[in-house]
């Protein structure tokens, strides 16, 4: 790989990280950005959710992926997680595709930390809309810490 240019259209997280490893691997590689900043659309604006599987129940593998990926991501960027709060996943009754029941069957699954929320947390949603309220275990990033990281590790490697 030492010889081979390399092109990233789109300078997301995903398009970072796959420009460092690439680099690191010896390519010569050049991002593409089509705004003036890097990590400031999808990377900026999806909630900042370091995501644990939770949001795949409908898709075992998605969310095995997700699981596998977490404990690598939170362990490398450990300085741009916030994990000092509390994590709750609701369940909509009406119109949801997958159950309480099913919900907590899949975390089972998967092996993800699921487990009723505290009667204090479940008093505070409409029964009506709501089917059921789980404790998780899912942190946020700083986009722009995740951000200036990224820069970092990428001049580092060349790119």
């Amino acid at each position: 790989m030492k010889s081979k240019n390399v092109i990233i259209a789109g300078g997301g997280f995903f398009g970072l990280y796959l420009a460092e490893q690439l680099a690191l691997k010896g390519c010569r590689v050049t991002v593409y950005e089509k705004n003036s900043e890097l990590m400031s659309r999808a990377s900026y604006v999806n909630q900042a959710r370091v995501h644990n599987g939770y949001h795949y129940p409908r898709s075992i593998l998605t969310a095995l992926r997700s699981r596998l990926s977490f404990p690598r991501f939170v362990s490398e960027f450990r300085d741009c997680i916030d994990d000092d709060f509390s994590q709750y996943y609701l369940i909509a009754g009406a119109l949801s595709k997958v159950t309480g029941a099913q919900f907590n069957r899949f975390c089972q699954r998967i092996d993800a930390e699921c487990e009723d929320a505290p009667a204090s947390v479940k008093r505070l949603v409409n029964p009506a809309l709501i089917d059921a309220v789980f404790t998780t275990r899912e942190y946020a990033f700083d986009s722009h810490k995740l951000r200036d990281v990224m820069l970092q590790r990428l001049s580092a490697a060349n790119v």
